[in-house]
């Protein structure tokens, strides 16, 4: 299905909201408190706060924020926890009213009635971070871009070069899902990792779970990005933002009840690379770094629907496109690299707020279109990819007892992919695969056209048990899936092919405690999780058509300190076990329809450190480093070997600086090398005419280490009604030559490294009226 195909499809779904919202949109004699309740000695949202009016109640979601319907009037509003000291806040409202409180929260004060207390901080997930928009700002890279923070966030470790790839706690990018809203999406960063797919002006925060996270997230063995998205403000506005690599506008607005927010970005990366750099050295910087192009757009609608519902429209799309080509006087060598992926969501969300609970429905579809084309001289690996989706995610929660909260709630998905693949057995490389850079691929070709279904529903269920200093989450997931492939063996003349089905249910337990003992919270996280097989591996020719689940078991432990006002430490000790990973057989002749298996395995252990600084005289920022070791098995009985993209240490220090109509920030990086497999001889192929390498053990070697500055400050101004913000980058302040590849003469006699990025200039202004 083309893009033009999808917006026809989607466009009905925003229709729908717009005319529900106005057809019943009245006033009525209640009011609206919507509240954020914030730990100021940390900064961070404080979750599941139970708020108390009379008989109705609600609690903060993951973000800190509650909302309540109430009849015009005074309340007292209760706010207890097991983490907070109880109080209460007096509130008077009028009918209409839409009541928004943004409470600082104080440690060790009194209660007025007007303050709510927090004693240190509430519990966390162990590893997680969530970072709003305005504080993601201060790193550098995502001065226009606020989720590029990610990237700089503990447990992520550094991504290879120019890439959009999120390897989380040492999980492949793969198996980690992002969430916008509820919706999955398919990818946070465009091709080439420059710019995030969603736009800085929708988002709100950001939050990342590298691993043992809750019931609610499934089909997904690595971590869970959630992408939270800002609601349309009640005026009129407009942002404008231009910097060296792109451009993008905002526009929102308000239509009676119905408020709606639209934006959309370009990008000129490869015009102004061709505008100050002379024509040779412009192509020989394309050669090394791909320069892609971009586009995304987003609309995002909201309305009343009766007392106490809303209803949320939500559109999402991406295009990228790369085409690349490395020259070589010998035509055999000419490497090409083309990419060109669109992906469109649309969502339909209505939330409902009850005296016995609160609940959320969300239904989405969307599609995507992705072709990979990769050739070597004359091989050529091509594959074209068409997925139609959707799914629902259905919420409810409720208190039970007084301490006691249930969660309940229904994720299902749904993704049929039909895809055409051509060319070499073995490219694009898989993880696992031995690839040294410039050698030509096999000249084995095959092709194969398919298709495969996945269809995931995952009732799931979560208590809240909170008793004194203890907190307890005891979860059950059970993810039934339905997984297909369009033939078993490869198609031979006309005879017809024959399909193959399997269904499966996967239980999943979940387990989540939390010790307060003064300013310490201990935490544990485990759970069991699943993710289906890809689709591009059931191919019976490139892959193998019975291939089912992957499965993958979390452990995470951890202790929080509130060592002063302003400043945090947390030590998180966390490990993965991975098993039935599916990984390319490993025989020079595996059999038919099935060249891959599932005998591969994992093994992730790690610890993490991290001190925070929040919001003291201006500063704040964090400080992690990170020890692991990530390692695989290809084959039940054959050695262990370093995953692709193990770091062994990983430090890191973001600092941000505000002070009136200023702010800066910086962010140094100290990286391991990645592993890579050494050339340690070479042999003459008289029928390819080539030399061919004789390889060393498997990863045994690494990249030189990586280090790098990058620093960026800002300058606000106020044009009138025009709000006016000038800042620059540095990436790379130092210059220093990081060597991001090995690479080899024709013989394999000589060994040179392939530097990244030179110092890099970003220079940008954004506007808002």
């Amino acid at each position: 299905m083309n893009a033009r195909g999808i917006i026809a499809w989607s466009r009905p779904l925003v229709i729908l909201a717009l005319v529900l919202g106005a057809s019943i949109a009245r006033a009525d004699d209640r009011a609206t408190v919507v509240g954020a309740v914030k730990d100021r000695t940390t900064g961070e949202p404080v979750p599941g706060v139970v708020i108390t009016a009379g008989d109705q109640f609600a609690a903060t979601d993951d973000a800190g924020v509650f909302e309540l319907e109430l009849p015009a009037g005074r309340w007292t509003l209760e706010l207890t926890a097991a983490w907070i000291k109880p109080v209460k806040l007096d509130v008077k409202l009028v009918r209409g009213e839409r009541r928004e409180l943004v409470v600082p929260v104080e440690q060790d004060l009194a209660s007025t009635g007007e303050v709510v207390e927090i004693v240190d901080t509430a519990p966390a997930d162990p590893g997680a971070t969530r970072i709003d928009a305005a504080s993601a700002r201060a790193v550098p890279g995502a001065s226009n871009d606020v989720l590029k923070v990610v990237q700089a966030m503990p447990g992520v470790a550094r991504p290879p070069p120019v890439s959009g790839d999120l390897v989380v706690w040492g999980a492949a990018p793969e198996d980690t899902r992002v969430f916008v809203d509820g919706v999955p999406v398919p990818a946070l960063y465009h091709g080439g990792g420059w710019r995030a797919t969603i736009g800085s002006e929708l988002v709100d925060d950001v939050a990342l779970k590298p691993g043992g996270f809750g019931a609610e997230h499934g089909a997904a063995i690595g971590g869970i990005v959630e992408v939270t998205t800002r609601p349309p403000p009640d005026d009129a506005g407009a942002a404008l933002a231009a910097d060296v690599l792109d451009g993008s506008a905002h526009g929102h607005g308000k239509l009676g009840p119905i408020r709606a927010a639209l934006g959309g970005r370009i990008s000129w990366l490869d015009r102004a690379i061709d505008l100050v750099a002379p024509r040779d050295d412009g192509r020989a910087l394309r050669d090394v770094v791909p320069v892609p192009r971009w586009a995304d757009g987003q609309l995002s609608v909201r309305a009343p629907l009766g007392r106490r519902d809303e209803l949320r429209g939500l559109m999402l799309g991406a295009r990228d496109a790369l085409d690349r080509v490395v020259g070589s006087p010998d035509p055999a060598a000419v490497k090409r690299d083309a990419h060109d992926r669109t992906w469109l969501r649309a969502a339909l969300t209505w939330t409902r707020t009850r005296d016995d609970g609160d609940g959320r429905l969300t239904i989405w579809i969307g599609g995507e279109r992705d072709q990979l084309t990769d050739a070597f001289g004359p091989v050529i690996a091509a594959r074209t990819r068409t997925t139609r989706s959707g799914g629902l995610r259905a919420t409810h929660r409720s208190r039970l007892a007084r301490g006691v909260l249930l969660r309940l709630g229904l994720e299902a998905q749904l993704d049929r992919a039909a895809l055409t693949r051509t060319g070499s057995l073995s490219l694009p490389p898989r993880e696992g695969d031995v690839a040294i850079f410039g050698q030509p691929p096999g000249d084995d070709v095959a092709r194969d056209q398919w298709s495969a279904l996945t269809i995931d529903a995952a009732p799931y269920a979560a208590v809240d048990w909170i008793r004194g200093p203890w907190t307890l989450t005891p979860g059950l997931r059970v993810d039934g899936y339905v997984l297909t492939a369009s033939k078993t063996l490869p198609q031979v003349g006309t005879t017809p092919p024959s399909g193959w089905q399997a269904i499966t249910i996967a239980a999943e337990p979940r387990l989540s405690a939390r010790l307060r003992q003064g300013r310490t919270t201990y935490s544990l996280d485990a759970g069991l999780y699943h993710q289906p097989r890809a689709a591009d591996d059931a191919s019976a020719v490139f892959g193998t058509p019975s291939l089912t689940l992957e499965r993958g078991l979390h452990l995470a432990l951890g202790a929080r300190v509130a060592i002063a006002r302003p400043v945090d430490v947390e030590l998180v000790a966390y490990g993965r076990a991975l098993d039935r990973l599916v990984v390319r057989d490993p025989d020079e002749t595996p059999p038919l329809a099935a060249i891959l298996t599932q005998d591969g395995a994992g093994r992730v252990l790690g610890a993490q450190l991290v001190a925070r600084l929040r919001a003291w005289h201006g500063l704040s920022g964090w400080v992690t480093y990170a020890l692991s070791r990530s390692e695989r098995q290809d084959t039940t009985d054959g050695a262990w070997r370093r995953y692709d993209h193990d770091q062994t240490h990983a430090l890191a220090a973001v600092v941000g600086w505000e002070r009136g109509p200023w702010s800066a920030g910086g962010r140094v990086r100290y990286v391991t090398g990645e592993p890579r497999t050494l050339v340690v001889g070479a042999y003459f192929d008289a029928r390819a005419a080539r030399w061919d390498p004789l390889l060393g053990a498997h990863n045994a070697a690494r990249l030189p280490d990586f280090v790098q500055l990058d620093v960026r400050g800002e300058r606000r101004l106020r044009l009138g009604g025009l709000r006016l913000s000038l800042y620059a980058e540095v990436h790379n302040a130092t210059g220093r030559a990081n060597a991001e590849e090995f690479a080899y003469s024709a013989d394999y006699q000589t060994r040179g490294v392939i530097t990244g990025l030179p110092i890099v200039g970003v220079i940008g202004a954004r506007g808002e009226l």
